[in-house]
Formats: C-alpha cells, sequence, structure tokens
C-alpha cells in the first residue's frame, strides 16, 4: 500500500511541480507589468535576463551560462519558493506525499538544468540523441521562435491545458536530433 501511496504522490508531484514550472516561466519570466505591478525588483531582473539576455541570443550558447543569461540562482529560487510553500501544505496534511514532492522536485530541478542546458549548448550528453530529448528540444526551439509558447520544458501537458502549444513545424534535420 506504501508503494502505491508514493507512485501516486510521485505522479501527482511531478504534474504540480511541472505546473509551478509553467506559471513561473510564463507569468513572470514572460511578463515585465506583472513584476512591476508587484513592485518587485527581483521579478524584474529575472525577467529582464530571460527576455532580454537569453531569448535575444542565438538558442545555441557557446559557454556557459554566465551573469548574461538567465541566472541561475534567480531561475532556481523562482521556482524553488512556490515548491517549497506547497511541500509544507502538503507535509500539513500527508507527510509521505510532501516528502516526496519535496524529492521530486529537487530531482525535477536538477533535471531540467541538465536538459535545458545541453539544449542551448549541445555537449553531447548520453541522452541528447534519444526520442525523448529530441521531441522537448523541438518545442522548445520552438519557444525560443514564438516565445507566448511552450513555457513548459520536461511535462508539455500545462501547454496543452491551457492552450499555450507552439504551431507545428516539420522536424528539422539537425546532427543528433
Amino acid at each position: 500500500m506504501i508503494a502505491l501511496h508514493l507512485l501516486v504522490s510521485a505522479l501527482i508531484a511531478y504534474a504540480a511541480i511541472s505546473l509551478v514550472e509553467y506559471v513561473v516561466h510564463r507569468t513572470f519570466m514572460h511578463h515585465m507589468r506583472t513584476a512591476t505591478r508587484l513592485g518587485s525588483n527581483f521579478l524584474k531582473q529575472l525577467c529582464r535576463n530571460h527576455m532580454s539576455l537569453h531569448h535575444k541570443k542565438d538558442y545555441h550558447h557557446t559557454s556557459a551560462h554566465d551573469e548574461q543569461d538567465d541566472v541561475r540562482w534567480q531561475v532556481s529560487l523562482a521556482g524553488f519558493l512556490p515548491n517549497v510553500v506547497i511541500c509544507f501544505a502538503l507535509t500539513c496534511i500527508d507527510p509521505i506525499s510532501g516528502a516526496t514532492m519535496f524529492v521530486v522536485g529537487t530531482i525535477y530541478g536538477i533535471v531540467w538544468w541538465t536538459v535545458h542546458s545541453e539544449m542551448h549548448r549541445q555537449e553531447g550528453r548520453a541522452f541528447s540523441g534519444n526520442a525523448f530529448f529530441c521531441y522537448i528540444e523541438r518545442r522548445h526551439r520552438l519557444h525560443h521562435k514564438y516565445p507566448k509558447t511552450n513555457y513548459n520544458l520536461l511535462l508539455p501537458l500545462w501547454d496543452w491545458v491551457f492552450a499555450t502549444e507552439a504551431p507545428r513545424e516539420p522536424a528539422r534535420k539537425q546532427s543528433v536530433c
């Protein structure tokens, strides 16, 4: 019974964390007026770095993310804080689900950074040739072409639910995908 509880908790956590990714990316990283309305310098800088620097660079970055691009600690904090609040609230109701959400969220964040980095820097990591990576990489490339679409990286479910999928384009011939 505990195994089923953990499995269901992990699946729900995966979907919930992906929803947080979607909301943070769409609301705070692509809309300066939200940051302005909230009067948050942190959110203004987060949005400016993402839209004015990350999206304005060539899709393929030639060097590691630096302070001129998405600042790792800012993006991590923007995604981490809502997840901590959710984990805390969930732990008060169901400690197993709360702990599961924390573990899944931590793994999600690490995988997100690794996958996103590979998409932009093409370092040839072992997973970069598999079909799922190629699928989400094409979706992310379209996000850069159409910034008001494809906000999710690892689980495209919320773009489908909220009708923010980019127009379909044929798969490009690339070195790996």
